[in-house]
């Protein structure tokens, strides 16, 4: 019976956890589809690994005021995006562009393997020379 309770307890308090449904109301369709576009392409500042549309952190509930508000005042992607990073920077983005200030977060991955590769074939090299 105690084991019952607790796994009842776990399981009732992930809800907890769920970002909030905030009551946004759109002109239409197109509107809601570019809310729901942004909210998962703009990443929280707080959390870093969740998106906003996922986040509950007080500052995701903030960018996704922003975002209702720049669609509401007739901004597209490219004006939401362009104030996001203006403000915030590329880290605000899930895919950051390729530029001087982020080509490491790209090449990166990259450079690591070839590095480790390298290392792999000196190792074994070393050891058919024994």
């Amino acid at each position: 019976m105690k084991k019952c309770f607790w796994v009842i307890w776990v399981v009732g308090s992930f809800s907890v956890w769920a970002a909030p449904i905030e009551p946004y109301e759109f002109a239409n369709e197109t509107d809601r589809a570019l809310f729901q576009k942004m909210t998962h392409e703009l990443r929280c500042l707080t959390c870093e690994a969740q998106s906003i549309a996922e986040s509950n952190a007080p500052w995701a509930q903030d960018l996704r005021r922003e975002v209702y508000r720049l669609i509401q005042e007739g901004g597209d992607e490219m004006a939401i995006l362009t104030f996001m990073t203006d403000r915030y920077g590329d880290s605000v983005l899930y895919k950051p562009p390729f530029n001087q200030a982020t080509w490491v977060l790209w090449l990166g991955p990259f450079m690591l393997l070839l590095l480790g590769g390298f290392i792999l074939g000196r190792i074994v090299s070393r050891q058919k020379g024994n």
